[in-house]
C-alpha cells in the first residue's frame, strides 16, 4: 500500500481498517464473523508459515517460464506450460504430455489449498494418466481427500491441463 499510495495516504490504511473491508466483502459468503484478537498460537503459527513462505525454496521451486507455451520435443512428446485466472487465485500447471499421458505434472500460483500437501497428492495422481482421464481424476482427488480449494473448482482445474 505504501508504495502504490506514499507513505502519507498509506498512513490511512491501518490494519484494523484492512480488516474491517475484508469482514465487510466476506460477511455475505461465510456469514457473521466473531471479532477477535491474535493468540499467541495464532501469533506463532503466523510466524512459521511467514517463515516457510519466505524462503527461497518456497519462492522459486517453480521457476519462471513463458506463460501458455506448448513445445513439441518430438513425434508424442509435448511440454506444456498453462495458466488460468481462476475466482481463487491464478492457477499455472506445467507438464508433459508423453504418448497422450500427464508426465511431470506440476501445479503453481496464487490460490490456496488446504492442507497445502494436497496439491502434490493430485499432481501424484495424474502422473501416467491418459489425457481423457483429467475429469475423472480431480473429481476423485475432491471426493476422496479432504480438500478446500476457495475459490477453485473441477472446471478451474480442467482449463490448466486441457491439451
Amino acid at each position: 500500500i505504501r508504495r502504490e499510495l506514499g507513505e502519507e495516504l498509506a498512513a490511512g490504511w491501518t490494519e484494523e481498517r484492512l480488516n474491517l473491508l475484508m469482514v465487510e466483502e466476506l460477511d455475505p459468503l461465510f456469514g457473521p464473523f466473531e471479532v477477535r484478537g491474535k493468540d499467541e498460537e495464532l501469533k506463532a503459527r503466523i510466524e512459521e508459515i511467514g517463515q516457510r513462505m519466505t524462503t527461497e525454496d518456497w519462492l522459486y521451486r517453480k521457476g519462471k517460464r513463458v506463460p501458455g507455451r506448448e513445445v513439441k520435443i518430438r513425434s508424442g512428446v509435448e511440454v506444456l506450460h498453462r495458466m488460468h485466472k481462476a475466482v481463487g487465485g491464478l492457477l499455472r500447471a506445467d507438464f508433459e504430455v508423453r504418448n497422450g499421458q500427464f508426465v511431470g505434472v506440476s501445479f503453481s500460483g496464487d490460490f490456496f489449498c488446504f492442507p497445502a500437501e494436497a496439491v502434490g497428492i493430485l499432481e501424484s495422481s495424474l502422473e501416467g494418466r491418459p489425457l481423457d482421464e483429467a475429469r475423472a481424476v480431480v473429481e476423485d482427488f475432491y471426493s476422496a481427500h479432504e480438500v478446500d480449494t476457495p475459490g477453485l473448482g473441477l472446471e478451474d482445474w480442467l482449463k490448466v491441463l486441457e491439451v
